[in-house]
């Protein structure tokens, strides 16, 4: 059985308008007479500029001395200690959360539909 829907009633709205307040107009504060001193005048003496003798071309480079033959290299084995690590707070991602949150709002949102539309039948 279908209900027929009911407006709601009409609210008569005064064309009134609101009163007015009072608003007080901020003083200005009172102006302060500031002396105008002349700052002192410091001479700064102008330096000689550096100068220098023109570049000229390096010479060529020496080839560098080969090693001596005689000398062997022996391997060395670099022990790879294990790291300490600090105690270190976990600071994961919470996107697993949030899925469940959002799952169980939609759940109950779908939950309160439903029984909606059991009541309307």
């Amino acid at each position: 059985m279908d209900v027929p829907e009911e407006e709601p009633p009409l609210v008569d709205i005064p064309e009134e308008e609101p009163p007015l307040v009072d608003v007080p107009e901020e003083e200005e504060p009172p102006l302060v007479d500031v002396p105008e001193v002349e700052p002192p005048l410091v001479d700064v003496p102008d330096s000689d500029v550096p100068q220098a003798s023109r570049p000229t071309k390096p010479a060529k480079p020496t080839k560098p001395a080969k090693p001596a033959t005689s000398q062997t290299t022996a391997e060395v084995e670099i022990v790879d200690e294990e790291v300490p690590l600090a105690d270190v707070p976990k600071t994961g991602d919470n996107t697993a959360l949030w899925c469940a949150i959002a799952l169980a709002a939609v759940a109950s949102i779908t939950g309160v539909k439903l029984s909606e539309k059991k009541k309307a039948k």
